[in-house]
């Protein structure tokens, strides 16, 4: 006697019972109820076009630093709280009120931008110097240009 039957017998059985599976799921009602507090709409007041732009190129410099390789993680982390728990609208009048009140600093250098939002999400300069958890303490040197081969 062999237990091979048995075997596609229980098979069988398994592969029915993953195919009826989600027909059951579908079948369930499928309303959502909504939750008992919702957010609230945001206020409708005009927008300055202007702070719009620059909430956006905000915005820009700090979704690059998260896929930024050369950006840490303790300084992803603190972008990301500080972008989860603050609107674009204040962390923008923040910026802008830094750059207000130094006049040595440009909006339109990534850098400062990126500095000073980093600085408003409480990243300190010894956590941004950091070298990333993945960097390696010697670091490949850049490529070098070849040169052009006579002939070709």
């Amino acid at each position: 006697m062999t237990k091979k039957p048995f075997k596609k017998v229980a098979l069988m059985g398994c592969a029915l019972a993953l195919i009826a599976i989600p027909t059951t799921v579908i079948a369930q009602d499928t309303t959502v109820t909504p939750p008992a507090t919702t957010v609230p709409a945001a206020p409708q007041q005009p927008v300055d076009p202007a702070e719009f732009q620059q909430a956006i190129r905000l915005l820009s410099i700090m979704n690059a630093a998260f896929s930024n390789t050369n950006v840490n993680e303790v300084t992803k982390a603190k972008l990301f709280d500080c972008m989860f728990y603050n609107s674009l609208q204040q962390l923008n009048s923040g910026v802008q009120t830094t750059f207000k009140d130094n006049p040595e600093l440009s909006f339109d250098n990534n850098v400062h931008l990126f500095r000073v939002a980093t600085a408003i999400c409480g990243v300190t300069a010894e956590e941004l110097a950091k070298p990333p958890a993945n960097a390696s303490a010697n670091p490949p040197a850049p490529a070098q240009p070849q040169a052009e081969t006579p002939g070709r």
